[in-house]
């Protein structure tokens, strides 16, 4: 949210995979972006479009419902809070997806403007969680 392009660099519960995602956001307007979730692996790309609303009842929240590739009409739905930015270099978001099934895979990522490395923010929000970089995924232990 606000920065045009970035990179998830580490995700706490996984699956690896969405390592390979980049995130495109043009603002439609003051509550609404539009999102493009691009998911790279060797010559392949998945894209998903999305809609991202900031909650107006709660800073920081937002409902994001994107459409699966190849016309199906499938939507898939996620809850998204920001718990840690500089609001220019990285987010920590938490994501909760709405599943039809009751199993619940919320997960922790970290999003940058960098593709690799690690923020200063991101290590120091971690220090401050008793957290290790060292049990997360993380995009450079994966193959894009």
């Amino acid at each position: 949210p606000g920065v045009p392009q970035v990179y998830m660099t580490l995700s706490k519960n996984g699956p690896k995979e969405k390592l390979c995602r980049e995130y495109k956001t043009t603002e439609s307007s003051t509550t609404v972006n539009n999102l493009v979730i691009l998911e790279k692996r060797g010559n392949e790309q998945t894209q998903l479009n999305c809609i991202e609303t900031l909650k107006s009842d709660r800073k920081g929240q937002f409902s994001v419902e994107c459409e699966l590739p190849g016309n199906s009409g499938k939507k898939v739905q996620f809850e998204s809070s920001v718990i840690a930015t500089d609001n220019k270099n990285y987010a920590i978001l938490q994501t909760c997806p709405k599943t039809e099934s009751s199993i619940v895979t919320e997960d922790i990522v970290v999003l940058q403007t960098n593709e690799e490395g690690v923020e200063e923010g991101v290590t120091n929000y971690f220090t401050s969680q008793g957290w290790s970089l060292d049990t997360w995924h993380s995009r450079k232990k994966v193959k894009c």
